[in-house]
């Protein structure tokens, strides 16, 4: 509910095909907060590893909800890490994004543009994610249908859904706020976050 409520304050930045692909320096919608109001809240001298804690805290309450679980894969090495370590790849990147930082190549990774656009391609492919078995003929059919489309790529499977977009953008407000972050804070970060999510679309309506 948190995150519904909020993404339906924030705008919505339009990507073309191509301008999706650019990873870094993004001036189109709501920017990211400053280097002094990060500093303010997160401290001056290690405001990163504030953002981090804070995105840790996000991937726990991640990690802690059933809707959200079913997207990392335990069998994949690159996803069954920490949740400080979740935080910490997602941090450098928004750093990186927001002020030009180049956190992410020290973390050992390569590309963040790259990784990020993996990572999100596994998750809507997660096994655990993946529509219950029909229940009646006329459910058999559909997923034999929908088994069609998944080999195209386009099937329901391949998609997150409207209630994990929601779940995902609440939880960082949420975890923002339990870290102590301030509202000022907390509303540029999700605008900025809520403004650009459709691009991981487009979400499917329930999870069978």
């Amino acid at each position: 509910r948190v995150g519904a409520a909020f993404l339906a304050t924030c705008p919505r930045v339009r990507f073309s095909r191509w301008l999706g692909r650019v990873a870094v320096g993004v001036p189109w919608g709501p920017g990211g907060p400053s280097r002094r109001l990060l500093a303010r809240d997160l401290g001056a001298d290690s405001y990163q590893d504030g953002l981090a804690v804070v995105f840790g805290t996000h991937y726990r309450r991640l990690f802690a909800d059933p809707r959200m679980r079913v997207l990392f894969d335990p069998a994949d090495p690159d996803t069954d890490v920490s949740a400080l370590e979740h935080g910490a790849r997602l941090a450098a990147t928004l750093l990186d994004l927001w002020h030009g930082a180049r956190l992410y190549p020290s973390l050992g990774r390569g590309s963040a543009f790259a990784n990020v656009g993996r990572a999100h391609a596994r998750a809507k492919r997660c096994p655990l994610n993946q529509p219950k078995p029909p229940e009646t003929p006329d459910q058999k059919g559909q997923q034999q249908q929908q088994q069609k489309k998944k080999k195209k790529g386009l099937g329901p499977s391949f998609h997150f859904s409207e209630a994990q977009r929601d779940a995902w953008l609440g939880h960082v407000l949420l975890s923002a706020e339990e870290c102590g972050c301030s509202e000022e804070l907390r509303h540029q970060v999700g605008r900025f976050l809520g403004a650009r999510i459709h691009a991981y679309g487009p979400f499917r309506e329930k999870l069978t």
